[in-house]
């Protein structure tokens, strides 16, 4: 019995060891988990501070490409108003000074058809040659008619029934 009971105690003694074992392997364990965690912790950081950086970094470039390619682009539009303005305005001179010109061709011609004018005209003597003679005023007189011969003359018509245009066909 003894020999089961040293056994037994050895297995005992046995088992109290490796069970101090593995409480010390799990200690160290959870030494070694707890000297690795901060510095997973501190890795994942730097891993996340990095990613953002680069993404930051990124953003930030794409914005300046943003902003040149606008101030750019504004530029160009700039130079095309400033170019289309010149040509307007250029066009404009030109068209003034076309009108400024005929403006000028316009006076004189119209002073030379004035001098023209006065050339042609013909004197008096011309025209009296060639203008008819003035007739005389031997048409048909109009009556004066006052008073009594108003009179008379309305008799005359209202019992012959005269007209008046009719009486000079007769």
């Amino acid at each position: 019995m003894e020999a089961k009971a040293k056994e037994r105690h050895a297995k005992e003694d046995k088992l109290k060891e490796e069970e101090e074992k593995r409480k010390i392997q799990a200690a160290e364990e959870e030494r070694a988990k707890a000297k690795r965690e901060p510095e997973e912790f501190k890795q994942s950081i730097g891993k996340m501070v990095r990613e953002s950086m680069k993404e930051v970094c990124a953003r930030e470039q794409l914005e300046k490409q943003r902003r040149d390619e606008l101030e750019k682009l504004r530029q160009e539009n700039g130079d095309l108003v400033r170019i289309a303005s010149g040509r307007a305005n250029r066009e404009l001179d030109s068209i003034k000074a076309d009108n400024q010109a005929l403006i000028h061709d316009f006076l004189a011609l119209k002073s030379e058809v004035e001098l023209l004018k006065r050339n042609n005209k013909r004197t008096s003597e011309a025209v009296t040659k060639k203008s008819p003679p003035v007739e005389s005023a031997k048409g048909v007189r109009r009556p004066r008619l006052s008073g009594r011969s108003l009179q008379k003359h309305t008799e005359r018509f209202m019992t012959k029934r005269i007209w008046p245009n009719e009486r000079s066909q007769r």
